[in-house]
């Protein structure tokens, strides 16, 4: 308790937090002006946040508020490889949390961190097979850093305010990367582009270019895809907001992510977005909401940009390349499997096998990778990595399952299991069309199993109450 006290104290004072500022930007010189604003920025909101809830939970939730800026926060080392600060940090808190707490208890009681182990060893083993071990490497050190998410949600999370805190700093990191997709969707075709991204193209119906919006991740399908999360997890945290002011700012959230997402002119955003509100409308079950699903289906076709609108036109009359070079990917991620059935050929195996043995075309829409969620992971772990994946969702709906029905002892429980359930539901109805490979989207996905999870066996919750009320009926037996 002292040391956290004196922590508090050190971090948390406005004078801390003018100095880091000020050291920020006299450091800051180096990195380009955004860069710099997200580092001042960031260190007021750090401060804040230590002084709020203490410097464990405080770092906790920047790790989280920061969870998409990872890309322009990076540097390269020697020109070749890229380093992330806001990684350096959450693997520096895990230490400080498992010093604090040890990792007995979460190693114990969690089977789906059990199932994680698998999945990492699965990978490391792949990379014996990978044609490009820098890829399969790059590709195993994103799952650790899911995997360091998932340990300090399931080590901090423990009553359904902490859970719901959690959720809502990930419903507040899409205000930085909407605010700067919209400053990108102004600038003229042509102009320069941050290097951190993927520069893509899309047409209206004139053959008018317009770029689309990558904002502050790597490409924009990955930023249509957190956009789309972070949509349906704030319809989830408004459904059940305690007051009309939380219930206005997060729908403001859920508006201001709509209208990002519509920049990237994803049809796969498109999905993202319908899947939010319908998800919203089956786990809520509300006549309210069936109507504002059909107002916000007439407003996406209206304000629909020019761009989307091709694309989705296109898509319609059969002549979109993207769909057939989707169709292509999927005949090429059977054939590997086809092949490589038990164990895949690994995380650095993937694109060197749709780029050489497994190729059927040259056209250039074709990506050499799986444009599906489950495809990817099964080509690169084989059905054996496939399963475990697919255990981990399993024991996912599980818990929500057990949260959602929960409500007449704990309705905050089933508040946050309804938030999860529709932010899953999106991950997957979008990641179905895209693989699903960024780190900060994944991330957030490992966050909601072991937010269920942690809530469900926690003391009072329904996991804590099936394991005494079976430890007490076989007592009674034995006597």
């Amino acid at each position: 308790m002292i040391e956290r006290g004196v922590a508090r104290r050190a971090l948390g004072c406005p004078w801390a937090v003018f100095a880091v500022a000020i050291a920020a930007i006299a450091l800051g010189v180096a990195f380009a002006p955004f860069a710099v604003s997200l580092v001042v920025g960031g260190a007021a909101v750090a401060g804040f946040l230590v002084w709020r809830f203490g410097a464990i939970r405080g770092m906790w939730y920047l790790v989280l508020l920061t969870l998409p800026l990872k890309e322009p926060l990076s540097f390269s080392i020697a020109g070749t490889v890229s380093a992330y600060p806001i990684d350096f940090l959450a693997i520096i808190l895990l230490a400080a949390v498992i010093r604090r707490d040890g990792i007995a208890r979460p190693l114990r009681e969690s089977a789906s961190l059990r199932v994680i182990g698998a999945i990492m060893l699965l990978s490391l083993v792949g990379l014996y097979t990978a044609s490009n071990v820098f890829w399969g490497v790059a590709s195993v050190y994103r799952i650790v850093m899911q995997l360091v998410v998932f340990a300090l949600a399931a080590s901090i999370i423990r009553t359904p305010e902490d859970a719901l805190r959690a959720l809502a700093a990930v419903a507040a990191s899409l205000v930085v990367p909407a605010l700067y997709g919209f400053y990108q969707a102004s600038l003229p075709y042509g102009a320069p582009v941050p290097a951190w991204g993927y520069r893509a193209t899309a047409y209206d119906l004139r053959g008018t270019p317009f770029l689309r919006v990558f904002s502050t991740m790597d490409h924009p399908l990955h930023f249509s895809h957190y956009m789309s999360i972070a949509l349906g997890l704030s319809l989830g945290l408004a459904a059940g907001a305690r007051s009309a002011a939380r219930r206005g700012v997060l729908l403001a959230l859920a508006g201001l992510a709509v209208a990002a997402n519509l920049l990237t002119y994803s049809a796969s955003g498109v999905v993202g977005v319908l899947a939010s509100f319908v998800a919203a409308v089956l786990a809520l079950r509300s006549r309210r909401l069936v109507a504002a699903l059909v107002a916000a289906v007439i407003a996406l076709a209206v304000l629909a940009p020019p761009p989307l609108v091709a694309k989705l036109e296109r898509m319609l009359k059969g002549d979109a390349a993207t769909t057939a070079a989707r169709l292509v990917t999927y005949e090429q991620s059977f054939m590997i499997i086809r092949d490589h059935p038990l164990l895949g050929v690994g995380w650095g195996g993937i694109r060197s096998a749709m780029q050489g043995e497994y190729r059927i075309t040259r056209a250039d829409p074709v990506a050499y990778t799986a444009e599906n969620y489950f495809l990817q992971r099964a080509v690169a772990l084989g059905l054996v990595g496939l399963s475990l994946y697919v255990a981990l969702l399993v024991r996912f709906i599980r818990n929500v399952h057990a949260l959602r029905n929960d409500r007449s002892r704990s309705p905050d429980r089933a508040r946050v299991g309804t938030a999860l359930l529709i932010g899953a539901v999106v991950f997957f109805a979008q990641a179905q069309l895209i693989p699903a490979a960024n780190v900060s989207t994944n991330s957030v996905l490992w966050l909601f199993y072991a937010a269920a999870e942690a809530l469900r066996l926690a003391p009072g919750g329904p996991g804590a109450v099936e394991a005494s009320t079976a430890t007490a009926a076989g007592g009674g037996e034995a006597a």
